[in-house]
């Protein structure tokens, strides 16, 4: 949602032009509500503190390619026992070393 918000917010600086121009793939009767909670200065706010947060965060994603749900099924016929956390330390140690 940020990549469509940031497109019209870019190419538009007005707040009038940027209610007027709709992005595609958003249904038009949709669009003056996102734009009005876009505007917000609380919005703006949080969505300040949640860019920082996540550019602070240094949890690596592990699942791979495999989805965990097939790894753990193949986990759990060759085990035969089923153990969310020994599926999760394995993810991590595949990928993580």
């Amino acid at each position: 949602m940020s990549s469509i918000r940031n497109s019209i917010f870019e190419k538009y600086k007005t707040a009038a032009s940027r209610y007027s121009h709709c992005a595609k793939g958003i249904n038009s009767d949709v669009w003056p509500d996102l734009v009005q909670a876009w505007l917000n200065p609380e919005w703006q706010k949080v969505s300040v503190r949640n860019k920082n947060n996540r550019d602070q965060s240094t949890i690596v994603h592990t699942a791979g390619s495999v989805p965990i749900a097939k790894w753990s099924k193949e986990e759990h016929y060759q085990n035969m026992h089923f153990s969310r956390r020994k599926i999760f330390v394995g993810l991590l140690k595949k990928f993580v070393g």
